[in-house]
């Protein structure tokens, strides 16, 4: 293994540590395992979609001469001035893909490494965050059915509390109106 390739590979290492640092800082070890499996699906996936774009770019590249003659045969007056025109306005996304192509073909060993390919040792750990995500989720529903039955308690005793109230008023308006009446 060369040098150049031993530092790319110490560098990108220190960068996921501090990242995995930051991302999980705080974090009990279960909460930091659900958050990097996270987090590496979604880095996963970002490579994904750039390998993708990066083919997809490669794809229209390799039809522009169909796509030439195509045009050259559907507009003989074409203008050329026309497609200078177009270039300038696609000048900007043009750059910016470039840019990101030269940025796929530097990491692009590293892209194509089995490492990021090999997810086989957070299977387990996938499972386990699973298998708790379905415990929570049963907990979850057990609590919420207690809050229903401890809800209608409440609005049971609320009623019944009601009712007496307005039990106890009507017979304090009936002493206060006997009261009333022997006074007079």
């Amino acid at each position: 293994m060369d040098p150049a390739t031993t530092t790319l590979s110490q560098d990108l290492e220190a960068r996921v540590d501090n990242l995995q640092e930051r991302i999980t800082g705080g974090l009990n070890d279960i909460q930091r395992q659900q958050t990097l499996i996270d987090s590496l699906v979604e880095a996963n996936d970002r490579v994904m979609s750039l390998t993708t774009g990066r083919e997809r770019f490669h794809q229209v590249y390799s039809k522009i001469t169909a796509l030439e003659s195509f045009i050259s045969q559907v507009d003989p007056f074409h203008d050329p001035r026309v497609d200078e025109e177009i270039l300038l306005l696609e000048e900007p996304r043009i750059r910016h893909e470039a840019r990101i192509l030269d940025e796929i073909k530097k990491h692009e060993k590293s892209l194509d490494s089995t490492a990021l390919h090999n997810f086989d040792h957070l299977i387990p750990k996938l499972e386990e965050v699973r298998r708790k995500t379905l415990l929570q989720l049963e907990e979850a529903e057990k609590i919420n059915k207690e809050t229903q039955q401890l809800i209608g308690v409440y609005n049971q005793m609320m009623t019944s509390m009601k009712d007496i109230l307005y039990q106890w008023e009507k017979k304090l308006k009936a002493k206060e109106q006997e009261r009333l009446v022997k006074k007079k």
